[in-house]
């Protein structure tokens, strides 16, 4: 009655939330759940996404029907993880549900989106006390071993994103050229918009030209950051986590 009253077509008896994200992941993992630009969700987007909604959202809300979940049902659960939770973490959760919502839309399961008008806490983040000089940084570097050392020095010469730097290749490199490309790979960036090429400051060079010849002069097609290990979960890949 309250959906006739407001215009909109009445939703049928709709499934669990709890099982609504289960479809939902698995979607987004297979590509048919698309993001809000239309493409399919990189793999980091679909860990957050799990993350946030397996965490936070099915403790909180998982026994309810997807019809069922209002704005105050959202509201109650930001207000309750805000405290222990940064700004930017508690938005993630919010559009984690908005992104639940709108899959679930596209396929008439429901009619509205109850986490669109969620009043979100403010941004506390806390600001940097102070920036490493360029002399303190270079030693910062020189205590690191080379392998250690790189992937710092890109993030701090080159305002490499961590992404960028899991999966820049050898051949993003032009030496002679002193440029770096940056965002190359499409899992290495953000979006289309964050491919750049970064000019080499000098001890960035040195440094990169000191790895390569520690590691044999690697071919074209080799990671410029590559793990500890080789294989496994991160695919040769370099761990930040650990």
């Amino acid at each position: 009655l309250d959906d006739l009253k407001r215009g909109r077509t009445p939703a049928t008896a709709t499934i669990r939330l709890a099982k609504a994200v289960e479809l939902f992941i698995g979607a987004a993992h297979d590509g048919v759940a698309l993001n809000k630009h239309g493409r399919r969700y990189k793999p980091s987007a679909v860990r957050d996404l799990q993350g946030c909604l397996e965490n936070h959202v099915k403790p909180a809300l998982g026994s309810k029907r997807l019809g069922d979940v209002r704005r105050g049902d959202c509201q109650r659960l930001v207000d309750d993880v805000a405290p222990g939770m940064s700004g930017s973490r508690v938005r993630s959760v919010v559009n984690s549900i908005r992104s639940l919502y709108r899959w679930a839309q596209d396929r008439d399961l429901v009619q509205h989106d109850p986490a669109a008008l969620v009043r979100l806490p403010a941004m506390d983040a806390t600001p940097r006390d102070r920036v490493a000089t360029p002399a303190e940084m270079a030693a910062l570097l020189d205590a690191l071993p080379l392998h250690d050392a790189l992937p710092y020095a890109i993030a701090s010469y080159a305002t490499a994103r961590r992404a960028e730097i899991r999966h820049a290749l050898i051949e993003d490199v032009d030496l002679d050229l002193e440029v770096i490309y940056l965002g190359a790979d499409e899992d290495g960036r953000k979006s289309r918009a964050a491919r750049r090429a970064v000019p080499l400051v000098r001890p960035l060079a040195l440094l990169i030209r000191r790895c390569l010849m520690a590691r044999g002069r690697p071919g074209d097609g080799e990671l410029l950051c590559p793990g500890h290990k080789t294989g496994g979960r991160n695919s040769g890949r370099l761990s930040f986590e650990a």
